[in-house]
């Protein structure tokens, strides 16, 4: 990622999330909503075409033991007669993601064209206050370099959640260092909180200047408690603590639906599910309905499978809601 073409992608994407901003924030759960956002607001800020759907690289499971979700957001631009990306990945809160973000995009950024690797990636960042602590150095101006494993060592908690939260997706070895570029903040109106961004990179993206890390995601100089990792053993299959669920075979479209839609779907123990389509995506997240409420959810399964258990159940997300009551009705 040279210099100038740092600066050319901030400025599309400091265009873009100003504008973004201005609309108010999307809340928890609705991070679907934030992409669609964003993809909208990358169309009016530049001559750039953006994929109406999440990105995959090719060999997108390069360091991984398998490959990990597809890229929130990718624009590209033409350059003589190749394509270049950059890549987004969207969050609302949950700052203890924001290395796994940023690993995954920095690693893959380097000189090569669209679908072979990225110009350029950043983070965007829903945020309940600006301030908030596990993600301020990620957008502080000051702050241009992150060593990986210092900050593994700084929120150990973090990276285990993460190495569970994956459901066995997990580094097969480590970038040493991540690069910070341009960045801002932007303020929703009249509220404390905020759309934050930040270009990401890695200082190297050579197979022989990386951290080798241990079959549970680590690297060698942090001592692991065997709890944690039979817990992360677990969760490959399960969720610690929970009975397993097994990952029944989804509905894929061949092309996003028109608007938002649902499905129901009974598992093999009888539990009812609600597969939702955004109407941009052609993978659906699911839900599995609280059987007394099913305007509520107790495990919510992405689109890369991860599993995510609701304790105690929450509501299902706006973006969805009405597509699986109107599904509920059909039955």
């Amino acid at each position: 990622m040279t210099s100038s073409t740092a600066v050319d992608w901030s400025d599309v994407l400091s265009v873009s999330v100003a504008e973004v901003a201005e609309l108010g924030p999307v809340g928890v759960g609705n991070e679907s909503l934030l992409h669609r956002r964003l993809r909208d607001a990358l169309k009016r800020a530049a001559t750039v075409r953006v994929l109406e759907t999440e990105g995959r690289l090719h060999r997108q499971e390069t360091w991984w033991t398998r490959a990990p979700g597809g890229i929130d957001v990718v624009a590209t631009r033409q350059t003589g007669p190749q394509e270049y990306a950059l890549g987004v990945e969207c969050k609302v809160g949950k700052p203890d993601e924001l290395l796994w973000d940023a690993i995954k995009l920095g690693q893959r950024c380097d000189d090569k064209p669209w679908k072979h690797g990225l110009q350029a990636g950043a983070l965007v960042v829903e945020l309940k206050a600006l301030n908030e602590l596990r993600a301020t150095s990620w957008f502080d101006d000051s702050v241009t370099e992150v060593d990986v494993v210092a900050a593994i060592v700084q929120w150990p908690e973090a990276w285990y959640g993460l190495m569970c939260g994956g459901r066995g997706i997990r580094p097969t070895s480590l970038p040493h260092k991540l690069t910070l570029g341009a960045g801002g903040a932007v303020r929703h109106p009249a509220l404390r909180s905020g759309l934050c961004w930040r270009l990401v990179a890695t200082t190297s993206v050579r197979d022989d200047d990386r951290i080798v890390v241990d079959a549970h995601g680590w690297p060698p100089q942090i001592h692991v408690s065997d709890e944690w990792r039979r817990q992360i053993d677990l969760a490959a299959e399960r969720s610690p603590g929970r009975p397993p669920i097994r990952l029944r075979r989804r509905t894929v479209r061949a092309r996003p639906p028109g608007a938002t839609v649902a499905e129901l779907v009974l598992d093999d123990v009888g539990r009812l599910w609600a597969d939702a389509w955004d109407s941009r995506e052609t993978v659906p997240t699911s839900f599995r309905l609280v059987e007394s409420d099913p305007t509520r959810y107790d495990v919510m399964r992405a689109k890369n499978d991860a599993l995510r258990f609701a304790d105690p159940a929450q509501q299902l997300p706006a973006w969805c809601a009405w597509a699986v009551a109107a599904a509920i009705a059909r039955m």
